[in-house]
């Protein structure tokens, strides 16, 4: 019977822990300590709900714009860096003239499903639960669905 791959999730007692597991490589690529991963990850939560006009007044020492559980969580060069150089896919690699959204993050999905066939064994029996949130915001890439009630 095809399951999770035991052996890797061995030391997870969380849903982080599994999380580290399966986008572990993003780590290896950067060197980022699995804190540094995590405290960016979630630096970039904060900042979906709590808006300001620049990415650099999180880190601000004015008293209408700094966010101390942000400065405190990450040094604002420390942040950059991350920023600067996550990237989905090597831009340099992108065909002249490409019209394809999808192609500068194909390397991410490639080499998380990759590691998905890793760490999970599939069943034939398998359900997949889809839910719909509400989403106000522009979104370029859109899927439509012919049978869709």
């Amino acid at each position: 019977m095809s399951s999770p791959v035991e052996h890797f999730f061995n030391q997870c007692k969380t849903p982080t822990d599994v999380f580290v597991v399966i986008a572990g490589y993003v780590k290896d690529i950067l060197n980022l300590k699995e804190g540094e991963l995590l405290g960016f990850l979630g630096i970039n939560f904060l900042m979906g709900y709590h808006k300001l006009p620049l990415w650099k007044h999180y880190w601000s020492t004015s008293e209408d714009l700094g966010v101390p559980v942000i400065t405190n969580g990450m040094p604002r060069d420390r942040f950059e860096i991350i920023l600067w150089y996550l990237h989905a896919n090597d831009n340099t690699s992108v065909p002249d003239g490409d019209k394809d959204k999808m192609y500068n993050k194909m390397s991410c999905v490639n080499k998380l499903n990759d590691r998905f066939q890793q760490v999970y064994k599939a069943t034939r029996e398998l359900s997949i639960d889809e839910s719909i949130i509400l989403f106000k915001g522009f979104y370029t890439l859109k899927q439509y669905n012919q049978r869709s009630p």
